[in-house]
């Protein structure tokens, strides 16, 4: 099973979320309905970066070095 770490941004909010799951499109529907507590407040929220992995736990390993570094950095790191 592959395992995506994505970050997301509100426009609404202006902020970013980090996650991970083993099916992107059904975590940003849900994000995306009002059913993630974390993120109900900024709907809609758009997917700007996603990685894939072969493992859940390199897939949370990315999640965790990315929430360290902060997403804004992360993402301008990477260019």
């Amino acid at each position: 099973m592959m395992y995506s770490t994505y970050i997301i941004f509100s426009d609404s909010k202006k902020k970013y979320y980090v996650g991970h799951s083993s099916d992107m499109n059904e975590r940003l529907k849900r994000h995306n309905s009002y059913l993630v507590q974390s993120t109900k407040y900024g709907v809609p929220w758009k997917l700007i970066h996603k990685e894939i992995f072969d493992s859940r736990e390199k897939a949370v390993r990315k999640e965790k070095q990315i929430k360290k570094r902060g997403a804004a950095r992360y993402l301008n790191d990477i260019g």
